[in-house]
């Protein structure tokens, strides 16, 4: 299960899968991985990766980077996210995959650039009704997640162009019954049940 998608303001092409991810950047910028590096030039850093390091919480470091895009910070132990991110004015991008989120991170809510989230493999159950403020949110990643059911918000968002909830408590099915066809004009991507004859 993979997909392509392309940040076209950016040049950004990142290509999401369950077993891992890769990103290439404009060769313009570099892709900072290492904190104290990117610290030594933090006006510069325009994506930080801080992927499998372990973190528990959100390093207080990252508030200096004031230009930052991308912020990728997968593969962690986060159960939560700072309201102080509203200080990344310019992010369009977060990758949270793979943490221990068990609702979607409110404070999220207040980036109002924001673009792309990424939630997959995280055992989120419920999204609140503030991602409505989040109205240049065009592609969320919730494949793999405990969600049963969405905020009427939701479907509300004018730039939403890709919702993916493969592999989460919401079948087809459920979906269509619980919100129908035109709950968004986003593509949503479901697990379909099978009702094979055994």
């Amino acid at each position: 299960m993979s997909y392509k998608l392309v940040t076209y303001c950016l040049s950004l092409i990142v290509s999401c899968s369950t077993l891992a991810q890769e990103v290439e950047w404009d060769e313009r910028y570099e892709v900072y991985d290492d904190l104290e590096e990117a610290l030594e030039n933090p006006d510069s850093v325009f994506y930080l990766e801080l992927r499998k390091d372990d973190y528990e919480s959100v390093p207080a470091e990252i508030w200096q980077f004031p230009n930052l895009v991308v912020l990728d910070l997968g593969k962690n132990d986060l159960t939560s996210i700072p309201d102080s991110i509203d200080q990344l004015v310019h992010l369009k991008v977060i990758v949270l995959d793979n943490n221990e989120f068990t609702t979607f991170p409110a404070a999220l809510c207040g980036l109002m650039n924001l673009e792309e989230v990424y939630l997959a493999d995280c055992p989120i159950e419920s999204i609140a009704e503030d991602i409505g403020r989040l109205l240049k949110l065009r592609r969320l990643d919730l494949w793999h997640t405990n969600i049963e059911s969405l905020p009427l918000a939701l479907g509300q968002l004018p730039a939403l162009e890709f919702v993916d909830l493969r592999q989460s408590y919401m079948s087809e099915s459920d979906y269509l019954d619980a919100y129908g066809e035109d709950f968004t004009q986003a593509t949503v991507k479901l697990t379909q049940v099978c009702d094979c004859q055994k």
